[in-house]
Formats: C-alpha cells, structure tokens, sequence
C-alpha cells in the first residue's frame, strides 16, 4: 500500500499541489479499496489486487486529462452527505456548503417554505431538506439533465424536494414560480452563474473543460444578471421579512449591496468566506413591493427613479413602461417620461436588442427564431429586430447548433434510433433553431459520427 500511495503521488506531481495530491490520494484508495481511509493505513503492508491497481492506473490516467476527481469517482461529500456527480451538474465547493449551514441555522426554529434556484446536483435544496426536516424545500434548474442527478441524489439520500425545470431568463418563469409557489416563501437561495468570461484565464482546466459551462459563466458587461432577476422575483415570491441568500463573486459585493437595496431589499449582509473572501449576501424582503415606493411621486420624481432603474442595466420601452404605470401618472405624463428617457438615451432599443441578442444566443443557448419571438412579444419593431438578428456571426451560430444536437444525442432517451433523431431535433427546434437548420447539421454530425443512422434523417423532413 505504501508503494502504491508513492505511485499515486508520483503521477499526479507535476499538476496538482502536494495538499492536493493527499486528498485525491486518500479519496482513490478510499473508492477503490471501499473502506475508510484509517482502515486501509492500518493495513498499508497488504498488497493491492490485479483489479485494483487497474483501477487505479485507470483514475490516474483521467486525472492526466484535467479531469475533475469527483466526476472521475461519481461523487463528492457535501454537507455531511454524499451526493452524485456527473458533467451535467457543477461540483460543490466548501463556500456552498457555508452558505448552506448558514440558511440552515437561520431558519431552523419553525417549519419554512424554501426555493433553491439553480439546483444542479440538488446539493444546497437536498442538504436543507435534511437538516431541516420540517421544512417545504422546492428547486429549479434551466438543465433537464441536471434535475435528473439531483431526484437521483434526493432519493438516495432520502429526503422530499420538489423539482421543476424553468429557464430562470425567460419572461414567463416569474408568473409560473408565483402560480406553483405562492407569494409567501420564507427564504430563497442560490448559487447561480457568477463567474465573469474575463476571469477564465485565471481557472483550472479540469473546471474549464469539465463543468458544465451555463452554471459558471456571466457577461463582463452584467455580472449580476441573475442575482438581479432573482431580487425581481424574490419580490413577488418572498413573503415580508423573507430572506434572499446567495453565494457570490467576490469582485462583486459591494454592486450586489447597491443592487439588492435598489430592488428593495433591507438588512443587506456580504459575508466572508473560509479564505477571507466577500462570497455570501444576505437580504430581507422589504415589507412594501418596489413598485409601491414609485406610487404617488410627481412626474419628476418619476422621471429621475426611472433614469436610475435605466442605468442598471438596458431597458426597452415596455419594460420602462410597466414601471411608469405603477405611479399612476396621466397617459400624456407618462409618453412625456419615455420620450425625454429615449431623447436622453436612458432608453435606446436597438442598444437593447443588440444586448438582448447577444444575451440570449450566447448564454441561453437559444436560436433565432425564439430570440425574435420574444422580442416580438416585448414590441420592438421588426427592422430593428432584424438588424440586431444579423449581428449572430451564422459560423458561431451553425456551431452552437451543432454542439446542442451532439450533447442531446448522447442523452435522449428514445424508444429506438429514429425515435432519438425526431426527440433531438424537437429539442433543437424547441430551442429556436430553424428546422431545415437542424435538419441540415443533424445530417452532418450523423455523417461524421453514427453513419448507420444517416438515412433515418431524411425521413425527418
């Protein structure tokens, strides 16, 4: 056994820090041997078996592509529990599990009813159900894939949460959380993507090539998108008082502070993590809606609350309108407030939409054809929609499409080849890419990679 850890730090030396190397070793011999650690150092003269060493030569070697110990392995520990791990999901780290014992001790005196947003693994909504075990524990997660491992870690570990899929960007997810929850919800919490693309220079290939990029990555020029559209919604689901607890870049406290009291929260916290570093935010749901604090203000005052809500972040008309209509102002004073926001450039749609574009194909993933749908429904006119559409680069997009089908093809779960390809492109077409499109490169990825199948797409259209 002491040859074999020798083996093992030998092997890793030259890509991991010693403190590194130990842990992984101990987390090896654990899988493969399958007993503690102190039982295998106590027997560390016995000899390994043929299967064994394969094994681990095997973990090695994956641990020489960049990848993550804990995908390699299929699990990792968090929160006392041990929790499944695919690509799919991202890993947890140390500080979510802070922010988890945190919420847990805030809220264990009486029964709650709790949301996490973005799920992945299920690892902070699954260890509150568990250490908490009154309370009502609901979960969300853009990815399909991802809701699939946490059920899996929920039923393992014993414990009822709630799942549902919801692209927390989409227009429509606010109403559908408020028809399935409520408006009375004790607290939210999240771990959402936060990590800026300017920052992957500075990152671990085994996350870079091995986690699943839509639960990292942000904008640099937003890197509170989904915290801000999470503060949005913890408005109309948090009941007075309820609580927003969120783990974060550390780049960003004190915007996340600026940003949560302009949302209209209170008791704004930014914590440190083990490592000194800001990276959990603490917020109480202010008694009175945002919109109430706009109610009853002069046309000025409108105004200027309106060129600050503008300067968060690019508004359209409509959704600049929604607000104004909340002062209860005259129809004249109200086109007079979004005349002088457009004149002034607080509002500028072709801005908007080219954000919008950028937003939705690059981190949603979404094609054109529900890029412009919803647009559409936002009423932006159609040449300045068109314009915004051109600005797609058509190889990066045709790529994009190509890497969705090929993701989907690997796990579609169809009742026979055929069956797969009509799921796969529904998927692609679901997402807003143009049919003939996906027809197009399905056809192309089953040339290159599933010849036998390459018929069965023609029958498709």
């Amino acid at each position: 056994m002491t040859e074999t850890i020798a083996r093992i730090r030998q092997a890793l030396k030259t890509s991991y820090p010693d403190d590194e190397i130990s842990a992984i070793s101990r987390l090896i011999l654990e899988h493969v041997c399958e007993m503690p650690f102190y039982k295998i150092l106590l027997g560390k003269d016995k000899d390994l078996s043929d299967t064994q060493r394969k094994r681990i030569d095997k973990i090695l070697a994956d641990l020489q592509e960049n990848r993550p110990i804990q995908q390699i392995l299929g699990k990792e520990e968090f929160c006392g529990l041990s929790f499944k791990i695919t690509p799919d999901v991202l890993i947890p780290r140390p500080e979510t599990a802070e922010l988890t014992y945190m919420v847990a001790k805030d809220l264990k005196e009486s029964p709650v009813r709790l949301l996490d947003i973005g799920t992945g693994s299920g690892c902070i909504a699954i260890s509150l159900a568990h250490l908490l075990p009154q309370a009502n524990v609901s979960a969300i997660d853009i990815s399909n894939a991802a809701l699939t491992v946490a059920r899996e870690n929920a039923a393992s570990i014993g414990v009822k949460v709630d799942f549902k899929q919801l692209d927390l960007l989409e227009d429509e997810t606010p109403q559908a959380l408020e028809q399935w929850l409520g408006n009375n919800l004790d607290a939210i919490i999240s771990n959402p993507p936060y990590i800026m693309e300017k920052e992957k220079s500075g990152m671990a290939p085994n996350v870079l090539e091995h986690e699943p990029s839509i639960a990292l990555f942000v904008p640099d020029n937003d890197p509170l998108l989904f915290y801000r559209t999470i503060a949005k919604i913890g408005k109309r689901l948090l009941k007075p008082d309820g609580i927003l607890y969120f783990e974060i870049n550390a780049l960003c406290g004190e915007e996340m502070k600026e940003m949560l009291a302009r949302e209209g929260y209170d008791k704004i916290e930014v914590r440190n993590d083990l490592y000194g570093k800001p990276r959990i935010t603490k917020a109480t749901n202010k008694i009175w809606h945002t919109d109430m604090a706009i109610k009853e203000k002069s046309e000025s005052e409108v105004l200027h609350a309106m060129a600050k809500y503008c300067s968060t972040c690019e508004r359209c008309v409509q959704e600049v309108e929604k607000k104004i209509q909340a002062a209860g102002l005259s129809k004249e004073a109200q086109e007079r407030i979004i005349g002088r926001l457009t004149q002034e450039r607080f509002i500028d749609e072709r801005r908007y939409c080219r954000f919008f574009v950028n937003d939705k194909f690059k981190f949603n993933k979404w094609g054109r054809i529900k890029i412009d749908y919803e647009l559409r429904k936002k009423n932006i006119p159609n040449d300045i929609r068109q314009e915004a559409l051109l600005g797609i680069d058509e190889t990066e997009y045709e790529n994009l499409l190509t890497d969705i089908l090929k993701a989907k093809l690997k796990s579609v779960k169809g009742k026979n080849a055929y069956d797969s390809l009509q799921k796969t492109l529904r998927f692609a077409v679901g997402r807003g890419f143009e049919s003939d499109l996906a027809i197009k490169r399905l056809k192309l990825l089953i040339h290159t990679d599933y010849n036998e199948n390459e018929e069965m797409v023609d029958t498709l259209e």
